[in-house]
């Protein structure tokens, strides 16, 4: 059901989960008894015990969730000397996929829900499908304080597409917050894929336009980065502490080239800088304590030398046909085959088809995830009548339902989410892209290939979207 744990206690999901592998679908069922829910706490409690003193001394606990209907949630406290104890809860509603289908525009709407009080650091968290096996405290150290006071009003979204993908993660989800309501927004897989492609056509020009502004600007980065190794405030390499790492990136800020710290691509630049640091890959970089911007180590390490592969309609049509030829064996045997592994990062250049095929992923989820807690979206009706497809998902979480008849502010939505995320259009993400269509043959390979999984989706939700064909 999940990777392995890197300490005895991080697999707390996977000891107290069922074998979901003999369901077809888990029916709506009674709340989780009392036992079960205090064995979740408790192992949570060692959990984040064990990973040592990040937040103080821990205490995890089963509060109330918003309403009866919303069941209980899960919530750690964490207290330090001479510091009032702080709150947070994990998510209460989990937006498990699929990617460039809708997630943003549902975490934008909740958002701006008036029960919804507490937005993560990251509207992507990624913890069940790669940061699963480090235990609770990476998750928790991207949740929001709660006030204690408003506790059973604690809402908290975690919006990761990609979690679909794995097949261990809805159990998971399950497994750790058994009250959590798991959305799915479906898109014509066709549509879907080629929104996918064009994406990484405008993050592969972004690389290239970033590198070449790294190229003009790297002396004086070097000389930023130098600065910071030799002044007493934290720098790369003398401060591995993770909370201390937001002093390093706006040390960087003030002090690196403003040609590249207005770069769209900066963020993730200085993250990785961050990253490399805490790996201690830095070490490599220097001669005599400073950066040697010759070294191979260092031009390795800032990417200057790496060279971007060409993406286009046609390496898109290769990369969909050898995936094809990879899925036609599990697709047939064994569909666990067809799933990213636990370990494996999801590269969106290697699972393009796979994302498409929803039958496969929701009917693993529909093992797992009780039929009253599973909500799935279709992206084109989510566009056309949002209050009505997002009170699906306030109604399984137990939250006040928005006024169909009133027209939904989606302008306020995504300015809320803007102001939350403002880096998040740096990924190159678009609410609403615009591109040209693809190659006739293409789309009629996507087609054919989709046909049969659309079918079978049809089945297992019991509805039919017929502008996909």
């Amino acid at each position: 059901l999940g990777p392995p744990a890197r300490r005895g206690s991080t697999g707390f999901f996977l000891n107290i989960a069922a074998d979901p592998s003999k369901a077809a679908r888990v029916p709506p069922r009674a709340r989780a008894s009392e036992a079960h829910l205090k064995a979740i706490a408790a192992h949570a409690t060692d959990d984040v015990r064990s990973a040592g003193p990040r937040f103080g001394a821990a205490e995890c606990e089963i509060l109330p969730g918003p309403s009866e209907k919303a069941g209980k949630q899960l919530c750690c406290s964490f207290s330090s000397a001479g510091k009032e104890s702080a709150l947070r809860c994990l998510p209460s509603i989990v937006v498990a996929g699929a990617q460039k289908s809708g997630s943003s525009f549902v975490h934008a709407a909740l958002m701006n829900h008036p029960e919804v009080r507490y937005s993560p650091r990251e509207k992507e968290m990624h913890f069940f499908d790669s940061g699963f096996g480090s235990g609770l405290q990476p998750y928790f150290d991207k949740i929001p304080v709660a006030s204690r006071v408003n506790a059973s009003r604690t809402v908290t979204i975690d919006s990761s597409p990609s979690y679909i993908l794995k097949e261990h993660v809805c159990s998971s989800i399950h497994a750790a917050m058994p009250d959590a309501v798991v959305v799915v927004v479906l898109r014509n897989p066709v549509h879907r894929a080629w929104s996918e492609h064009n994406m990484l056509v405008r993050q592969n020009e972004d690389r290239k336009d970033f590198r070449g502004t790294l190229e003009q600007h790297l002396t004086e980065l070097v000389s930023c980065v130098n600065h910071l190794l030799e002044s007493d405030k934290p720098t790369l390499i003398k401060n591995a502490k993770v909370n201390k790492l937001k002093n390093v990136r706006q040390s960087l800020d003030k002090c690196a080239p403003e040609p590249l710290t207005k770069h769209s691509r900066w963020t993730l630049f200085k993250g990785g800088l961050v990253h490399y640091q805490a790996e201690n890959r830095w070490d490599m970089c220097l001669t005599g304590g400073k950066v040697d911007s010759t070294s191979k180590h260092c031009r390795a390490l800032f990417g200057i030398d790496t060279q971007e592969a060409d993406i286009d309609s046609n390496s898109f049509s290769r990369s969909i046909r050898k995936e094809a030829d990879k899925l036609a064996d599990c697709m047939v045997s064994d569909h666990s085959k067809c799933f990213i592994g636990a370990g494996s990062a999801s590269d969106l250049t290697r699972y393009q088809l796979f994302r498409g095929a929803y039958s496969l992923q929701l009917e693993n989820c529909m093992k797992s995830i009780p039929e009253d807690k599973l909500v799935v979206l279709e992206s084109e009706s989510l566009r056309q009548r949002p209050s009505e497809n997002l009170n699906k998902i306030l109604r399984a979480a137990g939250l006040t339902e928005l006024d169909e008849a009133a027209a939904f502010d989606t302008e306020a939505a995504w300015k809320t989410f803007h102001e939350t995320y403002p880096d998040f259009d740096k990924t190159g993400w678009r609410a609403n892209g615009e591109y040209e269509g693809m190659e006739e043959e293409t789309e009629r390979f996507l087609k054919d290939f989709y046909a049969p999984l659309n079918e079978e989706l049809f089945g297992l939700i019991g509805e039919r979207f017929e502008h996909w064909q």
